[in-house]
């Protein structure tokens, strides 16, 4: 069984995006799954911004986490000064919730590193199937960087692979 998390405000997504909102949905969704109780391994895919959600789901899964697929993941939630920046890139693609205020996101991301670092919480997960983790080599969004320094903080099996992508792949 595969479940795709569809946010609000992304894509066919209904209601206005927003960050906060996307992970604290998400996770939601994800523990629903869990008490269901019909699932005894739950495994977790995270691109972009899904990385920094699945990275936060896989945290509170347990021995239930079977493997963790990222790609690029937004790990390193970015300097007030730089998340402007990054912003102001990213209003400029397709898809961007145009409702999303700067104001709105820095707010966001603030309560993030707050509450939802990835930093913070990729210690505790334990994937019985391993991690991997795939790095596009040409990443303006997600420098290879960020993830290089992330990758010590794994507490179990982890597959690092530096592809020859840009975050597009992601």
């Amino acid at each position: 069984t595969t479940f795709v998390v569809q946010y609000g405000g992304l894509g066919q997504g209904r209601g206005a995006f927003s960050f906060l909102n996307s992970v604290e949905m998400s996770l939601a969704f994800v523990k629903s799954i869990q008490d269901s109780g019909e699932f005894t391994k739950i495994s977790l895919y995270g691109a972009s911004w899904g990385g920094l959600v699945a990275l936060n789901a896989a945290s509170r899964l347990g021995t239930q986490l079977g493997s963790l697929m990222l790609a690029s993941p937004f790990s390193l939630l970015p300097t007030p000064e730089y998340a402007k920046h990054l912003l102001k890139e990213l209003q400029t693609e397709e898809g961007y919730p145009q409702s999303l205020t700067t104001e709105a996101a820095l707010t966001d991301l603030q309560a993030i590193a707050q509450h939802y670092n990835p930093r913070t919480t990729v210690g505790e997960i334990v994937a019985k199937d391993g991690v991997l983790l795939m790095q596009a080599r040409v990443d303006t969004q997600v420098p290879a960087i960020v993830n290089e320094t992330l990758r010590p903080l794994f507490k179990t099996a982890l597959d690092y692979r530096l592809v020859e992508q840009d975050h597009s792949f992601s």
